[in-house]
């Protein structure tokens, strides 16, 4: 069953950010990404690709980089190509807010850490989703 813990918008958009403007991946004292952010297979391929392309030196990410850095990792590619990720980076290259990272990035983490709660049972269904229970959720947080 998926999960009702997810905001594919905040997703796309710190895939797109980080796409955009990869030094953002540099600022691991305030943001720190990983898989369990993600929950499908193609955000989890075309984040890693772009992760793993800026720390083998590359300043800039390019579409054409992801393609030849997933050519040679047969599964990752084909998830890339089935989702028609070429097409689907050059729309969120139209579409991402690199100055809005920050929103974006607190609401995904929000989702990840609810996801994380209710995978252990922790009933979060009072949650509020939109934001108006922040500062609650972040009392929980810093305990």
């Amino acid at each position: 069953m998926a999960s009702k813990y997810v905001d594919q918008v905040a997703i796309v958009q710190v895939i797109g950010s980080v796409f955009i403007k990869p030094e953002l991946l540099e600022e691991t004292d305030k943001y720190n990404i990983t898989e369990e952010d993600f929950v499908t297979d193609f955000h989890k391929v075309v984040f890693g690709a772009i992760l793993k392309i800026y720390e083998l030196g590359a300043e800039k990410i390019s579409i054409a980089s992801i393609c030849d850095f997933l050519s040679s990792k047969p599964k990752s590619e084909a998830i890339f190509t089935v989702n028609k990720g070429e097409e689907w980076l050059k729309n969120i290259t139209e579409k991402a807010i690199p100055s809005a990272f920050d929103f974006y990035y607190n609401r995904m983490k929000k989702m990840t850490l609810l996801r994380a709660y209710d995978s252990y049972g922790i009933d979060v269904s009072n949650t509020s989703l939109d934001g108006s229970s922040a500062k609650r959720a972040w009392k929980i947080i810093k305990y």
